[in-house]
């Protein structure tokens, strides 16, 4: 495998397994039953489950399109390549509704994996005058770890090819409330959540708990985040470890906002996070004929 497919992964065992695809989808399979499902539309992680494969990690919701136009809400969308409303394109870019990706190949030795591919179209050059090659890697590393990287090749010959980028995982919770995110104390974030600045600018603000609440709309994008963050949801526990991946979002609508969400069922706000490995604020620039790789592993803890 690539050196994208390793994050945190040193030790991968030889194991029983599968990975099967369709026409719409790749599934991933351990022989102790944790499993994958990547929907080929927009190269989407839409269901984990580690160890016996009956705990569900990932959030989907119950009213969510699967398929174009409408990105899926819940699982991991990809945001390339522009981030938000930060620049002039689409809001999150086109590789979450995108239907021209393809499986470039599987594979179950040293761990059942998959990699899927979006290349730049005439299509994409209308709003992203860029050469790109993406290959996304997803990736069971072990029974209770799924390890998700992407690597951006600018295909170009002259110009660099600048973007921004996440994946904005929704991880499946009991209760968002009782919710803390551990490991953001001390780092600088954008409170998108209230009114901007007089310059137009989300405020920046500096973050003084150690386990970081969830308390009505939360949208806050944190500048130079740790590589380790931490999802506590009672009893169990999701250790997020990043590289390459420079920010973190971390979002959830809250009560009062979650009608605006169509696609949302209601209730549904509580029963996830957003914590979003990140290039924002500094955007990726790569020279002609070079390229860009982060990961992130997900490891399950009960």
């Amino acid at each position: 495998p690539t050196e994208a497919t390793r994050i945190s992964v040193l030790h991968l065992e030889s194991v029983m397994a599968t990975a099967t695809a369709s026409e719409s989808e790749v599934t991933l399979r351990r022989e102790s039953g944790a499993c994958c499902v990547i929907s080929i539309f927009g190269a989407h992680v839409k269901s984990w489950k580690p160890a016996d494969g009956t705990d569900e990690r990932l959030f989907l919701s119950s009213l969510s399109s699967l398929g174009p136009p409408k990105a899926i809400r819940g699982g991991t969308p990809i945001i390339f390549p522009q981030f938000g409303n930060r620049g002039p394109g689409g809001k999150h870019g086109f590789a979450r509704t995108s239907t021209a990706w393809k499986i470039v190949s599987t594979s179950t030795a040293p761990a059942p994996t998959a990699t899927l591919e979006l290349c730049d179209s005439e299509e994409t050059r209308a709003s992203f005058p860029g050469a790109f090659r993406l290959l996304y890697h997803c990736t069971l590393s072990s029974d209770d770890e799924l390890t998700l990287a992407m690597q951006v090749m600018n295909r170009g010959e002259a110009e660099p090819l600048e973007f921004t980028t996440a994946l904005h995982t929704y991880f499946r919770v009991a209760d968002v409330t009782r919710v803390g995110i551990e490991g953001l104390a001390g780092t600088t974030y954008e409170d998108c959540a209230v009114p901007a600045d007089d310059k137009g600018l989300p405020p920046r603000k500096l973050e003084e708990a150690e386990s970081v609440p969830l308390v009505g709309e939360v949208d806050r994008v944190y500048l130079a985040t740790p590589d380790k963050l931490c999802i506590k949801d009672g009893e169990k526990r999701i250790t997020v470890l990043a590289q390459g991946f420079k920010d973190a979002v971390l979002w959830n609508i809250g009560e009062a906002k979650a009608g605006s969400l169509s696609d949302l069922g209601p209730g549904e706000w509580r029963q996830y996070v957003c914590l979003e490995n990140a290039v924002i604020d500094k955007p990726v620039k790569l020279p002609p004929m070079t390229s860009w790789m982060g990961g992130v592993t997900y490891k399950a803890e009960n």
